[in-house]
């Protein structure tokens, strides 16, 4: 157990309590670590465990609409109102002194607020249109996923990452891209993932299925690889 009597995390445990703690069936050792015979959750269970968990994946935050995001980027921040208090006193000057009045600022720092403003938005909108084609190009990612049919044959199957739940057995092979926050098992020795996408690190980090200290913490843990890095 950990401090304060918590369970030790994932990372730490050794195979038999780690098939207790997610009640799933994981092979010993000499068993050639899953590559053959049955393994992992009962088909029924998994599906269970989907229709009560939810899919995996992330809840995707609100979108604004193009006008929403428009009005954000014109209107919102300590800048904008400064640059708008300006236009206002400005438009205010023309009817107090009708003589001198001068339109051309007002209407140009309208003009340059607005500019701006479309252009931020242009991004913003071009950057999410980039981010969600990679994440529909992650999600087409079929993960060999290994489970028990229910006369207790092996049932080796081809899964999108979003049908993964918790106690599932998956083979990723390099180039694969990590579906979820995985607990290593078993790995070949030098086997390491590109974590770019989640540190910006350029050199890929070593991942191993040896025993680690309960204190290490899970995100340093080279037994758990995290969702979105890359197979080595």
């Amino acid at each position: 157990m950990g401090e304060l009597g918590e369970p030790d995390p994932i990372h730490s445990l050794e195979l038999e309590k780690l098939a207790k703690r997610l009640l799933t069936s994981i092979p010993n050792r000499e068993e050639s670590h899953c590559r053959s015979g049955p393994c992992g959750l009962r088909d029924a269970e998994a599906r269970q465990r989907l229709a009560k968990d939810g899919p995996n994946m992330l809840t995707p935050p609100e979108v604004e609409t193009p006008l929403e995001k428009f009005l954000r980027t014109a209107f919102a921040g300590l800048l904008n109102l400064l640059l708008w208090v300006c236009v206002v006193a400005e438009v205010c000057l023309l009817f107090v002194y009708p003589g001198q009045r001068d339109p051309v600022t007002p209407a140009i720092l309208s003009l340059v607020i607005l500019s701006t403003a479309a252009l931020q938005c242009y991004t913003e909108l071009k950057a999410e249109s980039s981010m969600e084609a990679l994440r529909n190009l992650q999600a087409a990612e079929f993960v060999r996923t290994i489970r028990i049919s229910e006369d207790g044959q092996r049932l080796d199957q081809q899964l999108p990452p979003t049908e993964l739940v918790s106690g599932d057995i998956i083979l990723l092979e390099p180039g694969q891209r990590v579906p979820a926050d995985v607990r290593i098992i078993h790995c070949s020795n030098g086997t390491e993932v590109d974590n770019a996408a989640l540190t910006g690190e350029t050199v890929p980090e070593l991942r191993s299925a040896k025993p680690e200290m309960p204190t290490v913490p899970a995100m340093e843990a080279r037994r758990m690889p995290q969702v979105k890095s890359k197979c080595c």
